[in-house]
C-alpha cells in the first residue's frame, strides 16, 4: 500500500526591516566623539586666547555647534536601535520613534492589514539653511479610512529603508505608488536641526525649474564642508608656524 506523499506547504510571508547592524553600530561613537571635538576645540581655544584672539572666538563658536548637535545625536542613535517594521500574515506592524527624518514626527506603534493600504505616497523634501538645500525622499501610507502611517524619509546619499519597506507594502497589498514631486519644508537656518517641520502631504509640489535648482544647492553642499574642513585646518597649521 502506497503511502500519501507529503503536502508542503508554504510559509507564510514573515519579514521584519531594521536599520543593519553596521549603520546601527556606527551611530553609538557619534555622540563621544563630537563631545570630544567640542572639548578639544575649547581646549585650543582658550590656549591661543592672548596670541590670535579672532581664531580663539572661532574655536569656542565651533565648540558650542558640537555641543548644539549632541541632544539631537543621542536621539538619532537612540531611534536607529528602536526602529523596527514587519510584514506579515497579511499586516503591517510598525514601530517608528520620532527621528526617522529631518522632521521630526509623531512616535508610531500600530499594527494594520495590509488591506486597508489605499495608496503608497512618496515625495522629495528639501530643507534649506544659509541658501543651501538639504534633501530627503519622504514615504508614507494613505489608509482608505483617509488616516495615514508616515513612515519616514531616506536621507541622501544613505541606503534607503523606507522605500524598501514602502514597495513591499505597494506589492504585497496591490496599492499604487504616487509620486508627488518635490516639496520645500519649512524649516532654514538653524532651526533644520531643532525646529523643522515636515510639509502636509497635501502641500503643493515645486514647479520643475525650482526644483533643479533646490537639487544643485544640495549639490554644492559636499564641496562647502570639504572647504570648510581644510581652511580650518590651514588656518590652525600657519598659527603653529607663524604663531610666535
Amino acid at each position: 500500500m502506497n503511502s500519501a506523499a507529503p503536502v508542503s506547504v508554504a510559509r507564510p510571508f514573515d519579514r521584519t526591516f531594521r536599520y543593519t547592524l553596521a549603520e546601527r553600530w556606527m551611530m553609538l561613537p557619534t555622540a563621544p566623539v563630537l563631545l570630544a571635538a567640542a572639548v578639544a576645540d575649547a581646549g585650543l581655544g582658550a590656549l591661543v586666547m592672548q596670541d590670535v584672539p579672532w581664531l580663539a572666538a572661532l574655536m569656542e563658536l565651533t565648540a558650542l555647534g558640537l555641543v548644539a548637535l549632541l541632544p539631537r545625536m543621542i536621539a538619532e542613535t537612540r531611534a536607529r536601535w528602536r526602529l523596527k517594521i514587519r510584514i506579515w500574515a497579511g499586516s503591517l506592524e510598525v514601530w517608528l520613534p520620532a527621528e526617522r527624518g529631518y522632521a521630526a514626527l509623531p512616535p508610531v506603534e500600530q499594527r494594520t492589514a495590509l488591506s486597508r493600504v489605499d495608496a503608497v505616497e512618496t515625495r522629495v523634501e528639501a530643507y534649506r539653511a544659509v541658501g543651501i538645500a538639504t534633501l530627503q525622499r519622504g514615504w508614507s501610507l494613505r489608509l482608505k479610512d483617509g488616516s495615514r502611517i508616515d513612515l519616514g524619509a531616506d536621507r541622501y546619499p544613505l541606503k534607503p529603508l523606507f522605500e524598501t519597506v514602502a514597495r513591499e507594502v505597494a506589492a504585497r497589498s496591490g496599492a499604487p505608488i504616487h509620486d508627488l514631486g518635490m516639496v520645500d519644508a519649512s524649516a532654514s537656518g538653524a532651526a533644520t536641526i531643532y525646529g523643522a517641520k515636515a510639509p502636509a502631504w497635501s502641500a503643493a509640489a515645486l514647479d520643475a525649474a525650482t526644483a533643479a535648482r533646490r537639487r544643485r544647492s544640495a549639490g554644492r553642499i559636499v564641496l562647502l564642508f570639504a572647504l570648510g574642513e581644510a581652511a580650518m585646518i590651514l588656518v590652525k597649521v600657519l598659527h603653529i608656524l607663524f604663531g610666535h
